[in-house]
């Protein structure tokens, strides 16, 4: 195993990351991580280098458990698709055929991106986390800039991204804005930011400097997604993962460079809301925008945001034809991810998605499996997989959390 460790192109089974390969992986990941959409088509500009890799490695591709699932699970959505041609059943609201046929490419193509990342992986030992560290960063520049100038911001979007209904929505003055970075949905943002934080946290090769950094960004994207469900989610998190290092008596052992840089951040802190107008922006723009949410689900008896109303709904449409195969049709449920597919493309397939997405492997560590609940909830709350590059983005952490190289040796 010290050999696999050494390695920076070999793994155990002596298979090799090709050029191609290389090329691959950092195209695709600055692409899901740091680019827009194509701003014609809401789209990946890596998907055509994806479907090849595929096309080029399907011989060797599919050749275990994990394969076989993905396959019986395209075909059964493949026929859920044909069904949706006749299908005359009961929906809450009409979809094209058109969006049917490119929901059903945008899956098949995402699980492309998991098992490309998972032969990767498998094959070069890749320091991810600093990637993920950047992503963060960069992702709070804007975050900063939307705080800052949000009509500045809101125009940037919609020069860069034009399909992202909740910018029009805010520029046509029908609803306060929310930090959506470079996508659509502030709440897949804040959701898939929070994956990540205990993703990160989890890191031995991460520093304490770098962890606290993490965690004061996170909060700044957390907050100016304005999402309720995100912070939720976080604060559980954070107070669980705390409530365990006191259950385990942990000493808490701080190196004397990681306490300057705490107090000289401090510092920093308190000067810039002393002497700037920062704790006036973030009032505004974050807490007022935090309680009037709440004061709204409050004063309407609707803690959930309309997600049990949905559910309830969305169950009365369900037809014994979704046990073996599904409508191929969207139109059921605005929220529940699990009702959303079962509705879609069938149980059977359904299994087959969950299992793939959402299971801890024999091998992978709890440690490398934590994160994976604020992704669950995002599915199970908000559907959350409609966001291309959030479904991607996922697949690549828990290809890497499965089968990374080093994963097991720190």
């Amino acid at each position: 195993m010290e050999n696999v460790y050494k390695s920076n192109y070999t793994d155990i089974y002596g298979r090799t990351a090709s050029k191609f390969d290389k090329f691959c992986f950092w195209f695709t990941t600055i692409d899901l991580l740091f680019l827009p959409y194509f701003t014609v088509v809401s789209v990946s500009f890596s998907v055509p280098i994806i479907a090849l890799w595929m096309v080029l490695n399907s011989k060797k591709l599919f050749y275990d458990k994990e394969a076989s699932i993905y396959v019986l699970m395209a075909g059964a959505m493949f026929f859920s698709l044909i069904v949706g041609l006749v299908y005359n059943g009961n929906v809450r609201f009409e979809t094209t055929y058109t969006t049917s046929v490119k929901r059903f490419l945008q899956y098949i193509i995402c699980f492309g991106y998991y098992f490309f990342y998972k032969s990767y992986f498998r094959k070069k030992y890749v320091e991810i986390s600093k990637i993920i560290f950047i992503f963060i960063m960069y992702m709070s520049v804007f975050a900063l800039f939307f705080l800052l100038y949000p009509i500045k911001y809101a125009e940037l979007k919609m020069a860069i991204h034009p399909v992202d209904n909740h910018t029009q929505r805010y520029l046509a003055n029908l609803i306060s804005y929310r930090f959506n970075y470079l996508w659509t949905d502030p709440n897949n943002i804040a959701y898939l930011v929070c994956g990540i934080f205990f993703w990160y946290i989890y890191r031995n090769e991460c520093t304490f400097n770098k962890k606290l950094i993490i965690f004061l960004l996170t909060l700044l994207i957390l907050f100016s997604t304005v999402s309720n469900g995100g912070i939720i989610i976080f604060s559980f998190m954070l107070f669980a993962n705390i409530l365990k290092w006191i259950v385990n008596k942990h000493k808490f052992i701080i190196k004397i460079k990681s306490l300057y840089f705490v107090l000289f951040l401090s510092a920093c802190i308190i000067a810039i809301f002393t002497f700037t107008q920062t704790a006036n922006k973030i009032y505004n723009t974050f807490i007022i925008g935090i309680i009037s949410r709440l004061s709204y689900y409050l004063n309407t008896n609707n803690l959930s945001g309309g997600r049990i109303n949905d559910l309830n709904i969305a169950i009365k449409y369900l037809n014994p034809i979704f046990i073996i195969v599904g409508s191929g049709k969207e139109g059921f449920t605005y929220e529940n991810g699990h009702l959303y597919w079962i509705c879609m493309y069938g149980f059977i397939s359904y299994i087959g998605f969950i299992w793939l997405m959402f299971r801890k492997t024999k091998t992978q560590l709890w440690r490398d499996y934590i994160w994976v609940i604020p992704f669950f909830v995002a599915y199970t709350m908000n559907i959350a997989i409609g966001e291309f590059k959030w479904m991607a983005i996922y697949l690549m952490l828990m290809a890497y959390s499965r089968y990374g190289i080093k994963r097991n040796l720190n």
